[in-house]
């Protein structure tokens, strides 16, 4: 699954906008959803083919990965397909006990890997986009996430119930983090995730925003309603989403 260091030529719906002043349906084409509790949130939905020319490779890795996995670890009855998981990763506006904007996920559906984003245009549409996001958990029997154990996955239900949202039953979770330290912790100066995707993937990004400037560029949005830095937030977490699913294939590698 080699690729050259620009891994993501056919990104460009992601860029940010010429205009210093841009709308959110011109910066980012999405759609308005309604929760299963009320309320709306805007939805955007990228096949992966549209990010990575290695899409069909990443799915067809995932499907191989899984028929291993289910082999090798699971007992009869707990077979695990591509459709089964959800690859998890938010973007919120701080560490603890503030809201969380935007919930991505990674799904499989009819044999293609879709990237699918809830955003909350305002503080108001938060609850709408945690209980979108529970209803994709739901549905899935195999969460998978980037020290999701110890930040998304609490955050979300600190979040649901700050907002009086009942939670859904969690699915088996793979947080990909510890696995990460075990196998590559000792021949890397730290495990983040960008530094995996340097290191173990073999690409670097390009036009990317730092992740410690993204509650400051959504509160922008907020403030001004230019949704220029909005498209950059949301290509940055769907990177984060597609780093995590190839560190989940070269984690099952066979040895």
């Amino acid at each position: 699954m080699n690729r050259p260091d620009e891994p993501f030529p056919n990104s460009s719906a992601q860029q940010p906008h010429p205009n210093p002043s841009v709308a959110l349906e011109d910066a980012i084409p999405g759609a308005e959803v309604v929760s299963p509790i009320g309320g709306r949130a805007y939805l955007v939905e990228t096949s992966l083919i549209e990010l990575s020319d290695a899409a069909d490779v990443l799915s067809s890795a995932l499907k191989s990965t899984l028929e291993r996995l289910n082999l090798r670890n699971l007992p009869a009855g707990r077979i695990i397909r591509p459709e089964d998981i959800i690859i998890l990763d938010l973007e919120t506006t701080g560490l603890s006990n503030v809201p969380l904007f935007l919930a991505g996920t990674l799904v499989s559906e009819l044999g293609s890997l879709t990237i699918r984003q809830f955003l909350a245009r305002s503080y108001s549409e938060e609850a709408a986009v945690v209980s979108l996001l529970f209803r994709e958990i739901a549905e899935k029997r195999l969460l998978i996430s980037f020290n999701g154990e110890k930040f998304d996955l609490p955050f979300a239900l600190s979040r649901a119930a700050e907002l009086g949202i009942e939670p859904p039953e969690i699915p088996m979770h793979l947080d990909l983090l510890p696995l990460s330290r075990r196998k590559w912790g000792a021949y890397l100066p730290n495990c983040k995730l960008r530094t995996l995707e340097t290191a173990v993937c073999g690409r670097r990004r390009f036009g990317d925003i730092p992740s410690y400037l993204i509650p400051d560029a959504y509160k922008r949005f907020l403030r001004t309603g230019d949704a220029s830095e909005m498209a950059v937030i949301l290509r940055h977490n769907a990177l984060d989403i597609i780093t995590t699913l190839e560190l989940f294939l070269r984690l099952l590698e066979p040895e």
